[in-house]
């Protein structure tokens, strides 16, 4: 799949910032975002902060379709904190800005922007 133009990645991220700033985001309560969380020693403003400072460069892929058939595109970014590789990933739809993932890198990300 060819990465998304700089001017699409910005566009989402504009449409999901302005979202989780009027609404809020919705982070996914999975273990591994849970755990992850935990062991840099964030809080959910601190992991909101992380993703208010997305930009381009953090780009990893997308957009993709979600594997449930569910409505609304996924993003995936890549942040280093704490000396680690963190890997977000994002969904807006039309309910909610939510973030399905926030945790420690399995594999190098490929940031081509950066």
């Amino acid at each position: 799949m060819a990465d998304a133009d700089k001017t699409a990645i910005n566009a989402f991220l504009k449409r999901f910032k302005m979202k989780m700033s009027s609404e809020g985001m919705v982070l996914v309560r999975r273990k591994p975002n849970l755990d992850s969380i935990a062991r840099l020693g964030f809080t959910l403003d601190e992991v909101e902060r992380v993703v208010l400072g997305l930009t381009e460069k953090n780009y990893v892929k997308g957009p993709e379709a979600d594997n449930d058939g569910s409505a609304g595109e996924i993003w995936v970014f890549g942040v280093s904190e704490a000396g680690d590789d963190i890997y977000v990933k994002l969904k807006l739809d039309p309910a909610a800005a939510k973030c399905l993932s926030f945790h420690h890198a399995e594999y190098p990300l490929r940031l081509p922007y950066k």
